[in-house]
């Protein structure tokens, strides 16, 4: 081969190395419509680019905390749902096996009002995202013991006692004392009675969360149906008389506790709203950011087609002009 071939052969094989270049280039301008050389597109003026950027990665990171707020709530929202629905289902029950005829009425009640009580405490340990959502900031920790430790502690509480009114009094002292009394706060409640606070929505909202296992609302809920399964537990050891009045008490118990936990889901869906509102802003936001960007470093989609195209043709033509010289397939070449 002649020193004119080798000169030859060398400017082809770095002419196919600009035009493969090129057409990464012009490939990855037409799936991505921005531009390969960002430093051209902005004159090497970064600044504005920059500041971009930043303010599309801040609505980033609120666009995920937001998502994880509104899952907490209408997760809570969720729990709180139920937990209504079973309260109103077991104060009817109640409320009817004080009218019937039959001696059946009030333990099947009562034993519903168990199940009840242990499906409830159920509802307050759920989770999302890994966090349990009703035990405020001591997210990794569970929000409320079982029903048995529960049924224990008032057994203990409630020793000794035979009508109906003291016990629903002693039931209420120790749901209703403070922490370090032994009661419900300290046997019962595992998480923290601080909310979750400083949930940054957008530069100008932020939420907390401050419904927790330990709220009076959701404490009376489980009260009233703890003074049921305490009178399905008593079977033995009060009249019947006794157990008819602690299933009335507990009754209305469960009917004066729903208006408070309308005040705790309405308080809730307040929240929503303004993760949802916060929401809608930073997405206009993200379009106007997103189109200023474009409008610095995007490709122009005809002119980098265009482009794309006439590099496909020059490496063809590439091909074409070195198989012939060296008589290569295309394979080899390749």
């Amino acid at each position: 081969m002649s020193v004119g071939d080798l000169a030859r052969s060398y400017q082809l094989r770095n002419h196919n190395t600009q035009l493969k270049s090129t057409l990464a280039d012009l490939t990855h301008e037409v799936m991505t419509g921005i531009k390969s050389d960002t430093g051209a597109a902005v004159r090497g003026d970064f600044r504005a680019l920059a500041s971009i950027n930043g303010s599309l990665a801040r609505l980033e990171i609120y666009g995920q905390t937001g998502t994880k707020a509104g899952l907490v709530l209408s997760t809570m929202q969720s729990s709180l749902d139920h937990i209504r629905s079973t309260a109103s289902d077991v104060a009817k029950a109640l409320m009817s096996s004080g009218s019937g005829t039959t001696s059946t009425g009030l333990p099947t009640s009562l034993s519903q009002a168990t199940s009840a009580l242990t499906s409830v405490l159920s509802s307050l340990n759920v989770s999302a995202s890994g966090h349990h959502v009703f035990s405020g900031i001591a997210v990794d920790t569970v929000s409320v013991g079982s029903a048995e430790n529960l049924m224990s502690s008032l057994a203990a509480a409630t020793a000794g006692l035979t009508q109906a009114d003291d016990i629903a009094e002693a039931v209420t002292q120790w749901f209703d004392a403070a922490p370090g009394g032994g009661g419900y706060l300290d046997t019962i409640f595992g998480g923290s009675q601080t909310g979750v606070s400083g949930i940054a929505l957008s530069e100008e909202t932020s939420i907390t969360i401050p419904v927790t296992a330990a709220d009076p609302a959701i404490r009376d809920v489980i009260k009233g149906l703890a003074l049921a399964a305490l009178a399905a537990d008593a079977g033995n050891t009060l009249p019947d008389s006794q157990r008819q009045s602690l299933a009335n008490l507990s009754a209305g118990a469960l009917l004066a506790s729903d208006s408070g936990l309308i005040e705790t889901q309405a308080q809730l869906g307040g929240l929503e709203s303004l993760v949802e509102t916060a929401e809608t802003r930073n997405g206009a936001e993200k379009t106007t950011l997103s189109t200023a960007r474009l409008d610095l470093i995007g490709a122009d989609s005809y002119e980098t087609s265009t482009a794309l195209k006439a590099a496909q043709s020059q490496l063809e033509i590439l091909y074409t002009l070195t198989a012939r010289l060296s008589d290569l397939s295309l394979a080899n070449y390749l």
